[in-house]
């Protein structure tokens, strides 16, 4: 599942549980220091199988120029889902650090192009018109 469309699973989950007194946030953190996803990350990958070395290399190269320096706390993170955890911050998007912010600034402006905001009402016609 991409990010884009674990954001719309949120936010259309948010409006439909809304109502029973369930309330869901997202935290949208960039990278973090300390989390070792640089040296832990794997591709798997087969000779005969050869479709996505194109993309895997593209990923691996954007990986390898992330400069660590510029990544954020952990702390950062923990500090934010505790402020949604204990009722401190009550906002559906929390960004998290300067990577967070400068990613999600640079997806919305891609994603404005394309998608309108939902209503709750909206969210559940459609439901209704599909029967779900």
């Amino acid at each position: 599942m991409s990010k884009f469309a674990l954001e719309g699973l949120t936010e259309g989950l948010f409006y439909e549980l809304k109502p029973l007194n369930i309330e869901l946030r997202l935290v949208e953190p960039g990278g973090s220091k300390g989390n070792n996803f640089l040296e832990n990350i794997v591709f798997n990958s087969h000779a005969n199988i050869t479709d996505y070395d194109a993309i895997s290399a593209k990923v691996n190269a954007m990986f390898a120029s992330i400069d660590p320096e510029r990544l954020d706390d952990p702390q950062e993170i923990a500090d934010a889902i505790y402020a949604l955890a204990t009722g401190a911050n009550q906002q559906f998007r929390t960004l998290v650090g300067q990577t967070g912010k400068t990613s999600w600034r640079s997806g919305a402006r891609r994603r404005s192009k394309s998608i309108c905001r939902r209503s709750p009402r909206t969210l559940h016609s459609a439901h209704a018109l599909l029967g779900a």
